[in-house]
């Protein structure tokens, strides 16, 4: 099966050298290329590809904007010639950072890793009544599905809260859960926070473009911004 990538690169001579990268991989098929976050994101709703090529700093602006605005983003290798995008840039379910220059093959593992990722058959938690094993120290907790509230990434760890007020830490990136757990029931607002829609107590609405999100058992709320709370919005029209 073939894999549908869309480059977003400024620089014309980068994608043409995407390009014949990508061509000796075989199973490959570019579907399109953009050069600003407004042609990006006309091409991404346009070709809905598997995975997206991208340099974080675009003719427009910053990339990580454009895919904060998705609801539900293509995995990335990300291609830039900035080391300081890259603990960001994990938020965004990269599977490879690669800094310009780099060679054939270091994209040619990146697109290894996908692969992997693709064939593995993932095992999808479809029955909110399910139960989770999660660790606290020595401890191991039998968690029902149901009475998670909330799930926070922070780097290569994931912070999971119940409905009973227990948190476990977990070494996972928030995209194991994200792809994992009901996604009629959960929902990711933005690259570290996942809720549970049936948890939401109240929000209130701070500025025209943040609000506050009140869910059971969290002893703060969440702050959500302009693209969090249209994700937020989707699932619900009311809030």
């Amino acid at each position: 099966m073939s894999i549908r990538v869309v480059i977003l690169e400024d620089h014309g001579s980068q994608r043409r050298l995407l390009r014949r990268m990508l061509a000796e991989a075989g199973d490959v098929d570019v579907t399109g290329e953009a050069a600003t976050l407004k042609e990006a994101a006309a091409l991404i709703a346009a070709q809905k590809p598997d995975l997206l090529l991208v340099d974080v700093q675009l003719a427009d602006g910053n990339a990580f904007k454009l895919l904060e605005t998705l609801s539900d983003p293509p995995p990335v290798i990300f291609t830039s010639g900035h080391r300081e995008y890259a603990v960001e840039a994990f938020g965004f379910r990269a599977f490879d950072y690669l800094v310009k220059p780099f060679p054939a093959a270091r994209l040619a593992e990146a697109l290894e890793r996908f692969r992997e990722s693709r064939n593995k058959a993932i095992s999808p938690v479809v029955d909110a009544g399910n139960l989770l094993l999660l660790r606290q120290g020595a401890k191991t907790y039998f968690v029902s599905v149901a009475d998670l509230v909330s799930i926070q990434a922070s780097r290569e760890y994931t912070t999971l809260r119940d409905l009973h007020g227990r948190t476990f830490v977990e070494k996972r990136p928030l995209r194991y859960w994200a792809e994992r757990l009901p996604a009629g029931q959960f929902v990711q607002l933005d690259r570290s926070t996942v809720i549970n829609f049936s948890m939401i107590d109240h929000v209130v609405q701070r500025t025209s473009q943040e609000m506050s999100l009140f869910v059971k058992a969290h002893p703060e709320p969440l702050l959500l911004g302009r693209a969090a709370s249209v994700r937020l919005r989707a699932c619900c029209p009311t809030f």
